[in-house]
């Protein structure tokens, strides 16, 4: 999982969209505010590269993401 903190100045709802290396969906989130914090579980993802997008209603964040593999 990982932690989303979101600023005070935030005054929507948080779309958080994770896309694999394919740009395929795999999770969709909505954050309602006034959270200033949000877990994201990624436990049943698999490893490798995600990317994460979060958007509010006037601005838009785009950032990589690795998720290590489980250890056997």
């Amino acid at each position: 999982a990982f932690t989303l903190s979101v600023s005070n100045s935030v005054q929507s709802d948080i779309t958080v969209v994770v896309y694999d290396i394919l740009g395929q969906v795999v999770k969709r989130s909505i954050i309602a505010k006034p959270a200033s914090q949000a877990q994201i579980d990624m436990s049943e993802m698999s490893g490798g590269v995600y990317y994460v997008r979060v958007m509010t209603e006037s601005k838009t964040a785009n950032f990589k993401m690795i998720v290590p593999s489980p250890k056997s």
